[in-house]
């Protein structure tokens, strides 16, 4: 009676295995730069109705992104918003040196609220006295890095400085508040009008005056065990309703997209943010 007690117990606990290893493959974690936001939240709902996979996104500065992932050990996916945390997260070993994937380019740019009651039109504009400037923080945010890059290297930074008001804690942040018109400017990224057509406008910068564009990469981080389904996540943003999802949202997928605009841009690398 024992034994057949036993051979009972032996067939239910294999029998539950296979459900365990599905649970547990039942969803990923996706750490993820605000710049991304809107369409990474409808593309990863396209993914979990397609495949049945949850991705249970993390979204928030690139920065503190990162030091959320060193902290907890965990998570599968880390998207940053530009190459320069990308390289900040190879050299903690968060993620593997050059092992991942380009999902999109951004294109930096001024932002005002959209009826741009002082007139900027210009990152001279942006040294008048009295104009309140907004930039994100160099420190933890993607779009604060390349900011301070292109105020310094066209040679206008300690001009602007002063209207500087305050540094923002996110892509997303920045955004918001120049959409509230707390600003009279900011330096942003141009898919913020398509974020918020109504109350934001971005106006181009001089194509001279764009020394360096962004990637925006997708890699698996060295805590991930679940690797078959991170991949699949990340190999989904490159297919074709993924790269539409991004290009209804303003977004530039591919580097014929951003050259056309920036032609004389760097691509990817590191700024090093120095004093400021």
């Amino acid at each position: 009676m024992k034994f057949k007690i036993s051979i009972l117990i032996f067939f239910i606990l294999c029998s539950s295995i296979p459900f365990l290893v599905s649970a547990d493959d039942s969803y990923i974690e996706v750490f993820c730069g605000s710049a991304v936001k809107p369409a990474i939240e409808e593309i990863a709902a396209k993914f979990k109705e397609d495949t049945g996979i949850a991705v249970n996104l993390h979204i928030g500065s690139s920065g503190v992104m990162l030091s959320e992932l060193k902290l907890a050990k965990r998570g599968d996916i880390y998207i940053p918003g530009s190459n320069d945390f990308l390289l900040k997260a190879e050299r903690d070993g968060v993620v593997e040196k050059g092992n991942f994937k380009v999902i999109t380019y951004l294109i930096p740019s001024i932002v005002v609220p959209s009826l741009n009651p002082q007139k900027v039109e210009s990152l001279k504009d942006l040294a008048r006295p009295g104009i309140k400037v907004l930039i994100g923080n160099p420190e933890s945010v993607c779009l604060g890095v390349y900011a301070l890059e292109i105020l310094k290297e066209n040679g206008i930074y300690e001009k602007v400085k002063p209207n500087i008001i305050t540094y923002a804690e996110s892509c997303e942040k920045v955004a918001s508040i120049v959409a509230m018109g707390n600003v009279d400017a900011a330096i942003g990224w141009s898919v913020f009008e398509k974020w918020n057509h109504e109350k934001i406008k971005s106006i181009p910068l001089k194509q001279a005056d764009i020394k360096r564009l962004a990637f925006v990469p997708a890699a698996l981080t060295t805590f991930t065990e679940k690797k078959n389904s991170a991949l699949r996540f990340i190999n989904f943003l490159s297919i074709d309703h993924s790269l539409n999802i991004l290009r209804k949202m303003g977004y530039s997928p591919t580097l014929e997209d951003v050259k056309a605009i920036a032609p004389y841009a760097n691509i990817g690398g590191e700024y090093k943010v120095g004093d400021y």
